[in-house]
């Protein structure tokens, strides 16, 4: 269940990241880059800076895939208590 979800996540963050990073670099590709250069010019380093703040997005994965393990592990007697706030 929160095993598909994961998935789905970082599957759509990684592409994400890819496709956004495709132009540059296929213009790097083009223009004959080494790669110790094309890290080091600036519109490179701004998209690996974009992609290093962006993945601060992978902690929403990581807690759900906690609580994924965490509800699977709980059983659902221990869910269960009587001062239950809601009607089913």
């Amino acid at each position: 269940m929160g095993n598909d979800h994961i998935v789905a996540v970082v599957n759509t963050l990684v592409l994400a990241y890819v496709g956004a990073s495709l132009p540059v670099l296929l213009v790097l590709s083009v223009a004959d880059t080494s790669i110790s250069d094309g890290v080091n010019s600036e519109v490179v380093a701004s998209e690996i800076v974009a992609t290093l703040v962006g993945s601060i997005g992978l902690a929403v994965p990581i807690t759900t895939a906690l609580a994924a393990l965490l509800a699977v592990r709980t059983p659902p007697d221990a869910l269960e208590a009587e001062g239950h706030a809601h009607a089913h």
